[in-house]
């Protein structure tokens, strides 16, 4: 990822969030809006003044372009993105894949559950073989396999599957992003 890059870590996660009703093409944004996106996810802690400068435009139509992406839920947050890598007790990043029972009330429980355990980052519902995936840090195996061994307890978990990270080959996750806003 950029250096610097201090807002939109995140910038798009539309397909599970939101109904197909608020998907936002990218072919549907105007251009200016566009171009605000690219300097944003380049080098977000740039100032409205200096996007408004390279954009062509006053630094209050980009406060009001950026405020309206706010409001289509297209820009959630602005904040840091820290190299996890680099902090200690993050150093093991892992995957759990599982399988669980298909009953609606225990996969709702299962879901309020596992969005409390804070070493996890992503939680995503899947189609094929396993039900969901987790994406985590944590300090060592040790705190791996006690979230394991948690996840074992719930109600309703039929397997897992844990894969752990060797070495980040790519982690960029706003570069289809950069590239559908050419």
């Amino acid at each position: 990822m950029a250096d610097g890059q201090k807002y939109l870590n995140n910038l798009l996660h539309l397909s599970t969030i939101m109904s197909t009703s608020n998907i936002i093409t990218m072919r549907d944004l105007k251009e200016i809006d566009k171009k605000i996106l690219r300097f944003l996810i380049e080098d977000s802690h740039k100032s409205l003044n200096e996007i408004a400068e390279r954009v062509g435009i006053s630094r209050q139509y980009v406060s009001q372009r950026i405020k309206k992406l706010q409001d289509k839920g297209l820009i959630r947050s602005f904040t840091i993105d820290l190299n996890k890598q680099l902090i200690e007790e993050l150093r093991v990043h892992a995957y759990i894949l599982f399988r669980e029972d298909p009953n609606t009330k225990i996969r709702s429980e299962n879901e309020k559950k596992l969005k409390e355990i804070p070493q996890i980052t992503k939680f995503s519902r899947l189609f094929g073989k396993y039900d969901g995936i987790l994406e985590l840090n944590v300090r060592d195996n040790d705190e791996l396999t006690t979230i394991v061994n948690q996840l074992h307890n719930f109600e309703g978990i039929k397997e897992t599957e844990t894969f752990i990270v060797h070495t980040f080959v790519k982690d960029d996750e706003n570069a289809p992003i950069l590239n559908i806003l050419q």
